[in-house]
């Protein structure tokens, strides 16, 4: 990290070698009915359902970086970030950019995300969001928040006919208060 002024930058790497003892690693997940919920090892109570998740990425070589930063002009502050992550065989690289404009007690955040996806360097997939939340303070602790975000994935197809693009629409609300 670097801070200077109204100037912030912060950035990190990870890099993480292919595991020598075992194509993938296997977890038992107890899920209790009708909720998301999921715990590590069997915890539930008995009646709850176990599953057995394989992670094959545990097995993969990854690496990956990031770079953000963020300059704040007083009426509005600025933020950008790029990043690029490299899997065995698969690779994405992402990019977003953001303002926030603070109007009194209220602050209007907006922000815009793209990343492209690839597999075997080729290009696999796009995915781009939008996203917007106004913060209004209540105290120096506590806030009240309302957000929106709309993202679209595009996966690519051998044919044109066959990309199908999905969208999703989230919406959410909420009262922060930091102890």
């Amino acid at each position: 990290m670097y801070a200077a002024g109204p100037l912030f930058v912060m950035g990190g790497y990870e890099q993480r070698g292919k595991q020598a003892t075992a194509a993938s690693t296997t977890y038992s997940i107890a899920t209790k009915a009708n909720t998301d919920v999921n715990n590590i090892n069997g915890a539930y109570a008995a009646g709850a359902n176990i599953k057995t998740v394989t992670d094959a990425t545990l097995a993969a070589t990854i690496s990956g970086g990031m770079i953000g930063a963020t300059y704040d002009l007083g009426a509005v502050k600025l933020s950008g970030s790029i990043e690029n992550g490299n899997t065995t065989g698969k690779s994405d690289f992402g990019y977003a950019i953001g303002v926030a404009v603070p109007m009194g007690a209220a602050v209007i955040q907006v922000g815009w995300a793209a990343e492209t996806q690839s597999a075997d360097k080729n290009v696999d997939g796009t995915s781009d969001g939008l996203g917007a939340t106004v913060v209004y303070t209540l105290s120096k602790r506590t806030n009240v928040y309302g957000s929106f975000i709309r993202s679209n994935y595009t996966p690519v197809a051998t044919l044109s006919s066959d990309q199908i693009k999905s969208t999703a629409t989230a919406f959410g609300v909420g009262v922060r208060h930091d102890f």
